[in-house]
């Protein structure tokens, strides 16, 4: 039998389907010490280990968590974080993101101190995994490896790719970007079992030729990696691209280039068309879902759980830095309130299942007219611009959201069958809560606590942290 770490308390399910998430009482998870695979979780009698290292009694007030999983971070603009909201994204990439990426793609060890501060960081805050986008730079992107590595996170890396449409002196040839995209992969690959994975990275349609879409398209499928880009993201950016491929869909193009597959991860997505729904649930693409940077670049909020029923698979992203935060807490709180402004579009358009005004005592509705509801279209459609049907406002909550920064990201990662539950045969990729301060004072219920810790926590009530079984905070 292997040496083992047995945890003994209360354990957050966050369950297979969203929404369905559970605390389990007297729960025992048993970790496997040297592969860092959870060998057993029962409220039973568990199974007697000859070999136990530790066992953690669980008060009470502590219980355990899956570690969150961001499908979205910018590393390089991490430098900015908190500022630059000013500006509509193709002048803000401008003016704020490239150049924050140039600078560290001409420094190895401003790269080392940025990457460093910003990686411990998203630990502390209980992000065990990461869908990180680099630089275009080759060694600075090495840099990120090299720190994420060393500090035990669990990621997804791109080197970024962009041969247009950018600054000279931050720009490459479509040679240069596949020869070095080429590199990056072998570079990331040569630690056999690393907890890093390369990931195909062309930044969105407007900065890379369709050549080199192609061509990444076509690395992608000889290197078996995954892919990630932004699609559909804002108003600007459509109009760039139909400047750029005049009569040409951004969605189409991704497609033509072998960019739009079961291991394509597309950010933001507001603008999804009923075309794009279809294409993205046939091909199997997933979604970044980033809320908080939606509302300040995209337009508009996305059709979250409209797009879930359809079967597209979403993840969370904090989208450093057109997110101001780097906390995937607030993306959960963004996440809801999301949720929260479609169904009001929804209801000033009339489309909402769950709002019947007439059936209320002493609310007057005036009679509709052609006038009235054109209005409320327009409202809903600059509100909630995107493909999907109307949602009812009860049909997600905090656990959905909960479950999209874990078990959620884990699918949109392909990782579903390594991490996002603690659950028997799944890593121990997990935090450890402190819920002393929410605890609820009427009946000691510890799903009230554990709401009150998403919607009022930080890293302060997350007291430890381990990936794979090994502790990193």
């Amino acid at each position: 039998m292997p040496a083992v770490t047995i945890f003994h308390g209360r354990v957050v399910d966050v369950g297979q389907e969203a929404g369905t998430l559970t605390i389990l009482e007297n729960a025992w998870v048993v970790v496997d010490n040297s592969s860092g695979i959870i060998l057993e979780v029962t409220t039973g009698k568990p199974t007697v280990y000859p070999n136990v290292l530790c066992t953690h009694e669980m008060p009470l007030e502590h219980v355990l968590c899956p570690g969150f999983i961001d499908t979205h971070v910018h590393a390089a603009q991490v430098q900015y974080q908190g500022t630059g909201t000013d500006l509509p994204l193709m002048k803000w990439l401008e003016k704020y993101a490239f150049p924050s990426e140039k600078k560290l793609t001409n420094s190895v060890e401003l790269s080392r101190t940025v990457y460093s501060q910003l990686v411990s960081s998203l630990i502390a805050n209980g992000t065990t995994t990461c869908l990180y986008f680099g630089v275009m730079g080759l060694a600075s992107s090495q840099i990120l490896v090299d720190v994420v590595r060393g500090q035990g996170q669990r990621a997804m890396i791109g080197k970024v790719n962009m041969n247009r449409l950018a600054p000279k002196d931050y720009c490459e040839t479509t040679e240069e970007s596949l020869l070095a995209t080429k590199q990056f992969i072998e570079y990331v690959r040569q630690i056999p079992g690393s907890l890093v994975h390369p990931v195909i990275t062309p930044r969105f349609v407007p900065s890379c030729t369709e050549e080199l879409l192609i061509g990444l398209g076509e690395l992608a499928a000889s290197e078996n990696c995954r892919i990630q880009s932004h699609a559909v993201e804002s108003v600007d950016c459509l109009r760039t691209v139909e400047k750029l491929h005049p009569g040409q869909d951004e969605v189409e193009i991704l497609g033509n280039a072998g960019l739009l597959t079961d291991k394509s991860i597309m950010a933001h997505c507001v603008h999804l068309s009923d075309a794009h729904v279809n294409t993205f649930v046939e091909q199997g693409v997933s979604i970044a879902h980033c809320p908080l940077s939606n509302v300040y670049f995209a337009g508009g909020a996305l059709r979250t759980k409209s797009l879930m029923d359809k079967g597209i698979n979403i993840g969370l992203g904090t989208d450093i830095a057109g997110g101001y935060s780097h906390r995937m807490l607030n993306s959960v709180r963004h996440c809801m309130t999301t949720h929260l402004m479609v169904c009001s579009a929804d209801a000033s358009a009339g489309a909402s299942a769950d709002l019947h005004l007439h059936d209320v005592p002493h609310v007057n509705v005036p009679d509709a007219s052609a006038d009235v509801n054109a209005e409320a279209n327009s409202r809903c459609k600059h509100v909630a611009p995107g493909a999907g049907n109307a949602v009812k406002r009860d049909s997600f909550n905090f656990k959905h959201a909960i479950w999209l920064a874990t078990m959620g990201g884990a699918r949109v990662l392909g990782l579903e069958n390594t991490v996002g539950r603690i659950a028997e045969g799944l890593e121990f990729d997990a935090l450890l809560l402190d819920l002393t301060t929410f605890q609820d004072v009427l009946g000691n219920d510890p799903m009230v606590a554990f709401e009150k810790f998403v919607h009022l926590g930080d890293d302060r009530h997350i007291l430890n942290v381990w990936i794979q079984g090994q502790p990193v905070k």
